[in-house]
C-alpha cells in the first residue's frame, strides 16, 4: 500500500508472498486478484499458466466461449498440441472452419502438429478445415445478406464470427456491430464484445480493443476473461 501511495511499482516478491498467504487461506478470489497484478507488472509464462488454471476452475463456458479462452492461451504463447486440436474442433463445431484452418496451419508451421502417432489425424483435420473454410468463404456474402433480414442480430453475430475466423477483421467488426444494434442477443453480448476486441487487436487498434473488452461488466462470468484480454492488449506494441 505504501508503494502504491508513493507511485512506486510493487515488488514481485511482495506480491508472491501475498499470493502465497492468500492461497494458504483458500482465498481464491484474492489469489486471482494478486495474480492479475503480477501479470500486469511482472508477466511470466508461469503466472499465465497459473491464471488459466484458476480461470477454468468451476467455469461453465459454452463452446464459443471456450474458443475465446483458447485464443487467449494462444495469444499468451502457451497453446499446447492437444489444445491446438481442441480449438480447431471447437471452431468446426460452432461452424467456424476459418478459425480451425488458421489455428491448424499455425500448429503445422510451428511443428507441434503433423508428426508422430497423431500425424494422420492432424492432416485429416486440416484438410477438413480447409475444405469447409473454402466453402464457407464462398457462401458468406449470401449468408450475410440473409442474416441482415432477420428480426434479431444472432445470425449477424454468427457472420461476424465467421469473418473473424477468416481474418477479415473489418467485416467481422461491422457484422458484430450490426448484430448488436438489431438486438435479441443479450445472452451472447459479452462474447461479442470480446470478439470485437480481438478483431481490433488484430488490426493493431489497441485502444479500441481495450474499450471493447471493458464493455464486459464485472458481474459477467466472462469478466475475468475480458480483463485478461485487456492485459494482453496492453502488451501489444
Amino acid at each position: 500500500d505504501a508503494a502504491k501511495k508513493q507511485g512506486k511499482p510493487v515488488e514481485e516478491e511482495w506480491l508472491q508472498l501475498l499470493m502465497s498467504s492468500q492461497h494458504k487461506q483458500n482465498k481464491k478470489a484474492d489469489v486471482v486478484a494478486t495474480l492479475e497484478q503480477l501479470l500486469q507488472t511482472h508477466p511470466t509464462d508461469q503466472y499465465w499458466s497459473d491464471m488459466f488454471t484458476y480461470l477454468l476452475q468451476g467455469s461453465s463456458f459454452s463452446d464459443r466461449q471456450n474458443v475465446i479462452y483458447l485464443k487467449l492461451v494462444q495469444k499468451a504463447g502457451l497453446l499446447q498440441p492437444d489444445e491446438y486440436i481442441e480449438l480447431a474442433e471447437l471452431s468446426i463445431a460452432v461452424t467456424n472452419p476459418g478459425d480451425a484452418k488458421t489455428i491448424l496451419e499455425e500448429g503445422f508451421a510451428k511443428g507441434v502438429l503433423g508428426k508422430g502417432a497423431s500425424k494422420d489425424r492432424d492432416l485429416k483435420l486440416l484438410n477438413l478445415a480447409k475444405t469447409q473454410a473454402a466453402e464457407d468463404l464462398k457462401l458468406l456474402p449470401s449468408i450475410e445478406k440473409e442474416a441482415s433480414g432477420k428480426p434479431t442480430g444472432e445470425a449477424l453475430i454468427k457472420v461476424g464470427e465467421a469473418y473473424l475466423g477468416h481474418a477479415q477483421y473489418d467485416s467481422a467488426i461491422a457484422a458484430f456491430t450490426k448484430g448488436l444494434a438489431k438486438g435479441g442477443v443479450n445472452n451472447i453480448k459479452d462474447d461479442v464484445n470480446i470478439n470485437i476486441g480481438i478483431a481490433n487487436l488484430a488490426l493493431n487498434k489497441k485502444q479500441e480493443a481495450i474499450s471493447s473488452f471493458k464493455q464486459v461488466p464485472a458481474s459477467s462470468k466472462l469478466a475475468l476473461l475480458s480483463r485478461l484480454w485487456v492485459i494482453q492488449a496492453n502488451k501489444a506494441k
